[in-house]
């Protein structure tokens, strides 16, 4: 049963917290004192750009477990717990700005009606309870009967929803069992993560100390990427190497501008003056404040380097919010970088995909100074680009086109978005930060080459274009018994890319040197492995062993795709490496799994036996655009059906779930465990942990192509899993690689692309 929730200031935490309380069946009163941004979230338009947010929003307003007034009364009348989510921004003096949450107390006071859990949702300094219960005691009575915990926020700006919803832990301040046990029944059945119970005061004070540690961890990493520029060295590999200690973890070793946004800076200096006021020593915090402080000098000191004279010189600003996936600029590097460009007297070209329009509110437009529509429009005509966030728009830009439009080919990077050695391969000055000399001076590298199997499948293709954008040389090989040749038609006239039509079974040579090989030959789908099992069996046996030798005979890097089927019909969710699996030996899907595990053993043999640097990702459910839409797996069946509007072909009851995947995302973390160093012998889950039922996902595809849902139920196919979901921590900390495409997004792309390239008349309902 949903308890009944108020909560108290709409913004970032918020409206976050508003929409994710209901989702989980609650029904919530979202209090505001602004009309407008009542009136626009009442019509389901959310006021901050935050992935999966405005879905979610429209769907409990219809519901009818989310409201939005500017009644204080109404909200707190209705309401059993009460969520202070107001802000706390910083003052002059560091300190926080507590006005908002005192004006929430003094407002509560008068309106309690019987008991009421009051909780601190807002970051605060340690102690700020006690005030507010002295607040509201003092003016509502001794005989009003009410509590102060706190439940502090743990969200990140661009995965606010999904951290909210998959929490890593929730903390629990409370000093009362009344308190402590309204909040845990609020979340302990619905989560499935440690719950930490404490005073009020120690969940106050975990906030702070969450982000000044991860503040610190930043700048520890920058200072080091500061020496590694004075010894010639890539602080990447160095943080690579540190962050594969499972005690220090990859997680904020990324070495760039440092921090920024609402939460770290903030919430750093709020624990300075909190531990000064108290008598402890914070020379240490300072000077992760200094650290961070000093790299955007650090960033214009290249920029002046690279350009010597900047006045009238055009520079193409990228980026200007604090991190991907925001519109959020508070406290980002472009606020400090902007303004000293502009009264250098360069002319500035700015373009950021959503922040652009909250900076232009603080710069606006003149002669000097424009915000562009695109990367493009901002490389045309400049002498250098400067990368101040690390949009993965940009990480995937063409370089060739880009470098065809600027004046000079100068990039310089303050978030290392790109391999040094492809930067100069594609005729660019390459200035980043601690990656050592990388301008054109520099020794030319030789090209490398891949060769990939299975070249010609919706994967193999995905990887050609990939390793062709990081300037690899591809060899790509299919026998086309299930890829397409169209798949690879674009690639026709790059030099680059050779293909040859093999099939992995039968001997086979290659005469150039090859540095890394890619097996990915295999049938995939349940429909393409049943109908050619003895083939399957073989690729992954006897083309294993042929792909194998060839890596071992080139001395080049293996990796093996290798597929979550290993581990059956799970037991244990989500599924780790570690897990042995759960699988049926002699049923029709054996072809496939036992032919990957298999696969998976002969591969290990070689690394054991010959040294051979050799690794394996377990790849779970993938989709996206060049998928067969005959190829029997479930998004493009769904897809294809739903555009010829006939009804949906559900196996069983469509309860069971699968975690779904978008193609660019899976192939970024291949290419990162294909290419990273000191992973020899490693096992990686590759996939999306969010998970789906069949019938929730039938819906989503309905709704986006805009048909009313018509299922049809088949039968369950032998040994189908009922859950599938991978644990990707692995993945997360040794590859720095979390998935960031949501569902919905990359269902709108895949159903782009089916509906551009197939007739919906040619999809009927399988018998």
């Amino acid at each position: 049963m949903g308890m009944s929730l108020g909560i108290f200031g709409t913004g970032y935490a918020g409206l976050v917290t508003s929409v994710c309380l209901a989702q989980l069946g609650h029904t919530v009163t979202a209090i505001d004192k602004d009309p407008d941004i009542v009136a626009s979230l009442s019509d389901g338009t959310p006021t901050i750009h935050e992935p999966g947010l405005r879905d979610l929003l429209a769907a409990n307003l219809e519901a009818g477990r989310l409201r939005f007034t500017t009644s204080a009364e109404d909200g707190v009348s209705s309401s059993d717990i009460l969520f202070l989510c107001v802000g706390t921004p910083p003052r002059a003096d560091g300190r926080a700005d507590l006005c908002q949450v005192e004006e929430v107390a003094r407002t509560i006071a008068p309106l309690l009606d019987g008991y009421k859990l009051i909780v601190e949702k807002s970051t605060v300094p340690a102690r700020t309870a006690d005030w507010i219960e002295w607040t509201i005691r003092r003016m509502a009575g001794s005989e009003r009967e009410f509590d102060v915990a706190s439940n502090p926020e743990f969200l990140r700006e661009g995965s606010a929803v999904r951290d909210f919803l998959e929490p890593d832990r929730i903390v629990i301040g409370a000093d009362t069992e009344r308190a402590r046990a309204l909040l845990l029944g609020l979340y302990q059945g619905s989560f499935d993560c440690p719950i930490v119970v404490t005073s009020v005061t120690a969940a106050e004070l975990i906030k702070h100390t969450s982000n000044a540690f991860l503040a610190t961890k930043i700048s520890f990493i920058n200072l080091v990427s500061d020496l590694c520029a004075e010894l010639g060295v890539d602080v990447a590999t160095v943080a690579r190497g540190v962050g594969l200690d499972p005690r220090i973890g990859g997680h904020f070793l990324n070495a760039g501008l440092g921090f920024g946004g609402s939460c770290l800076p903030k919430d750093l200096s709020a624990l300075i003056t909190v531990a000064e006021d108290n008598g402890v020593d914070v020379a240490m915090l300072r000077e992760v404040e200094r650290i961070n402080t000093a790299r955007v000098d650090r960033l214009l000191a290249k920029v002046e380097r690279a350009l010597w004279v900047l006045p009238h010189k055009v520079i193409g600003v990228l980026g200007v919010a604090f991190k991907p996936d925001t519109d959020d600029i508070r406290g980002a590097p472009s606020l400090a970088i902007v303004p000293r460009l502009h009264g250098a007297g360069a002319i500035l070209r700015i373009y950021d995909p959503i922040a652009a329009r909250n900076l232009q509110k603080l710069y606006p437009p003149d002669d000097r100074l424009t915000y562009v529509e695109s990367a493009f429009e901002a490389a045309r005509g400049a002498d250098a680009l400067v990368i101040l966030t690390d949009w993965e728009e940009f990480r995937s830009l063409d370089l060739d086109r880009v470098r065809s439009l600027v004046r000079t080919p100068i990039v310089v990077d303050g978030r290392n978005l790109f391999e040094p050695a492809r930067m100069r391969a594609a005729g660019f000055e390459y200035e980043s930060l601690g990656r050592g000399e990388t301008g054109l001076r520099a020794e030319p590298q030789r090209v490398r080459t891949v060769l990939i199997t299975g070249a010609a499948g919706f994967l193999g293709s995905h990887l050609c274009d990939h390793f062709l954008k990081r300037q690899w040389h591809v060899v790509g090989i299919d026998n086309l018994l299930t890829g397409t040749a169209g798949n690879l038609a674009h690639l026709a006239d790059d030099t680059r890319f050779r293909f040859r039509r093999q099939d992995v079974t039968k001997p086979f040579l290659i005469g150039d040197p090859v540095d890394l090989v890619l097996h990915f030959a295999c049938p995939a789908s349940p429909r393409d492995y049943l109908r050619h099992p003895i083939h399957t069996l073989k690729v992954d046996s006897v083309g294993t062993l042929h792909t194998l030798g060839l890596a071992k005979a080139h001395q080049a890097r293996y990796l093996l795709a290798s597929t979550s089927e290993v581990y059956g019909d799970p037991q244990v969710h989500p599924q780790p490496e570690s897990y042995w699996g759960h699988v049926n030996p002699l049923g029709p899907r054996s072809v496939y799994d036992e032919a990957k595990r298999f696969a998976e053993a002969l591969t290990m043999a070689y690394h054991r036996s010959h040294g051979l640097d050799a690794r394996i990702v377990r790849i779970f459910n993938t989709y996206g655009p060049r998928m067969r839409a005959g190829d029997g797996r479930v998004i493009p069946q769904f897809i294809t059906h739903a555009l010829a509007r006939t009804p949906l072909p559900v196996h069983g009851d469509g309860r069971q779930t699968r975690s779904f995947c978008f193609v660019d995302d899976l192939v970024e973390g291949i290419y990162r465990l294909a290419t990273y160093d000191g992973l020899a012998g490693e096992v990686f889950n590759l996939g999306n942990p969010e998970e789906i039922t069949l019938l929730e996902l039938a819906e989503t595809v309905a709704s986006l192509v805009g048909t009313t849902l018509d299922l049809v139920h088949l039968p369950l196919p032998q040994d189908d899993p009922a859950r599938r979901r991978p644990d990707i921590r692995k993945a997360q900390a040794g590859l720095g690689w979390t998935p960031t495409v949501s569902l919905p997004d990359g269902l709108r792309r895949t159903l782009e692309w089916f509906a551009s390239t197939t007739p919906a008349q040619n999809f009927r309902v399988p018998a």
